[in-house]
């Protein structure tokens, strides 16, 4: 009729657990006679208690069958009826009454009856106001069917959670395992992670003394080549002078080829005037020889103009003879100038090219310059760059280090975790086997 799983009452709608006379049970108020109680308690010989209300209907008590057995076997019960004090009225006869509101359960009503003490029954309210009136052998059937009711919920109770414990450990049972699986997998997983972490931390460690030796040699290398970048650029105004000095000879030697030029025109008009001297020799022989001729022609007379004649062909011959020689002296002259002539051209044409490889070198080691020093720079940019390498290492390291901490963390706690799990297992047991005990 009322219960729940849990084995408490409910409250059901008001009046549905009353019978039809315990909601038409007799009332009276304050006012009514003694006879008219009497009469009401030999109608109903089941009465226990008549409830006495106010003109509200508000119970104010109530007048008990026990009282009334007492005040009709007293020897003066009958001059009692006529007292006109309780023929008036038979408030002063009314007792306290256990009373309960109806609107609560079953349950309620009989445990607040039980902690009243009550034997003949018990008045029930609604809203303040009469509602019935429940016998103590209907409490008793009540709390009977109550307790009955208890029981079979306590039973269905009990079943339910016989097969929710068998749910739960087959559940517990499969979690268990899935928790010594997961803890087991995290414990090789920490332990590889710690593993991983030393190797990292390790490699970490190498790398950061690779980065080290690193950035020392881009150092010298920066260092070089910055030197390389200066020594080009000294080559570089080297080249710049000798291209100068280039252009200084190519100069000269054209002043010295203008000169040679010069000296050949001479040897030129020198060669003329030694043909002319030559002519003039061969012109004199021939008047020599004339003389000669002429001085034979004149016998005695002409002997001395003879050996004149004589000398001046002899010398003839000898400024002949002396002109052939500077005509040879000056082809050999003129020869030589014309070497030298052709040595300044080739000279000249050598040292323009000089000038050209000199231009082209000088650009070349300017671009080799700028290489160098692109190179020192980049180069430095690359030592900072290994500096950073070696900072970020170091802190790559300590993480590692740290990473490998928290591994051994975590397999500690894999192994709390599996401890635990084995723990839960024994608790889970010795829980179940309780409820099973219960």
């Amino acid at each position: 009729m009322f219960a729940t799983a849990a084995g408490t009452s409910t409250a059901t709608p008001i009046g549905t657990w009353l019978i039809v006379e315990e909601r038409d049970h007799p009332v009276i108020d304050g006012t009514a006679s003694l006879d008219t109680v009497l009469g009401l308690f030999e109608r109903h010989a089941g009465l226990r208690l008549l409830p006495i209300v106010d003109s509200d209907g508000r119970p104010q008590g109530a007048i008990f069958d026990d009282d009334v057995r007492r005040l009709l076997m007293n020897p003066f019960g009958r001059a009692l009826r006529q007292n006109p004090t309780y023929a008036g009225g038979v408030a002063d006869l009314g007792r306290p009454a256990p009373m309960s509101d109806s609107a609560r359960s079953v349950a309620d009503v009989v445990d607040h009856y039980r902690r009243c003490r009550g034997t003949d029954g018990m008045i029930l309210t609604h809203e303040g106001r009469f509602h019935a009136v429940i016998t103590n052998a209907r409490l008793i059937y009540l709390a009977a069917e109550n307790e009955l009711a208890r029981e079979r919920s306590m039973a269905a109770r009990g079943q339910a959670i016989e097969a929710a414990s068998i749910v739960f450990e087959r559940q517990l049972a499969s979690l268990i395992d899935d928790l010594n699986t997961m803890a087991h997998a995290v414990k090789q997983q920490a332990d590889a992670a710690a593993i991983r972490s030393v190797d990292t931390g390790d490699h970490a460690a190498s790398v950061a003394a690779g980065a080290i030796q690193g950035t020392t040699n881009l150092a010298e290398i920066e260092a070089h080549g910055a030197a390389l970048g200066m020594a080009f650029t000294a080559i570089n105004d080297s080249t710049h002078d000798a291209k100068m000095l280039a252009a200084n000879a190519v100069s000269l030697v054209e002043v010295g080829t203008m000169r040679t030029d010069d000296l050949a025109c001479s040897v030129e008009s020198i060669e003329g005037v030694v043909q002319l001297i030559g002519g003039i020799s061969r012109q004199v022989s021939l008047l020599s020889l004339n003389a000669g001729i002429e001085a034979a022609r004149a016998g005695d007379a002409g002997r001395g103009f003879a050996v004149v004649a004589q000398e001046v062909k002899a010398l003839s011959q000898r400024t002949a003879a002396a002109a052939d020689k500077v005509v040879h002296h000056i082809t050999d002259i003129q020869t030589a100038v014309l070497a030298v002539a052709e040595v300044h051209h080739s000279v000249a044409g050598k040292i323009r090219e000089i000038d050209t490889r000199s231009g082209t070198i000088r650009t070349a080691v300017a671009e080799q310059a700028s290489f160098a020093l692109t190179m020192a720079r980049n180069v430095g940019e690359a030592a900072n760059a290994a500096g950073e390498i070696q900072k970020n290492a170091g802190i790559i390291a300590a993480n590692a280090r740290l990473a490998a901490d928290n591994a051994t963390t975590m397999r500690n706690l894999a192994i709390r975790f599996l401890q635990g799990a084995e723990g839960l297992t024994c608790e889970a047991s010795r829980f179940l086997n309780q409820i099973r005990a219960c």
